[in-house]
């Protein structure tokens, strides 16, 4: 017989639903492009810092 383990309270704040993390990125990266609009490039990536999650994101110039 098993027994299923209800999560802590924790873990269920500690953590973004994925719909929600998506969101908050593509906003992040939005924002980032648009403060990059007047550099002179027309294409840009947007990139993440490994385990910073959506503060992490920034835009790089496509070359």
């Amino acid at each position: 017989m098993t027994q299923a383990v209800a999560p802590s309270r924790t873990a269920k704040t500690a953590t973004l639903p994925p719909v929600r993390y998506g969101q908050q990125a593509l906003g992040r990266c939005l924002a980032e492009f648009y403060k990059q609009r007047k550099s002179g490039h027309e294409a840009f990536e947007c990139l993440n810092k490994q385990g910073q999650g959506v503060e992490g994101m920034y835009v790089k110039p496509l070359t």
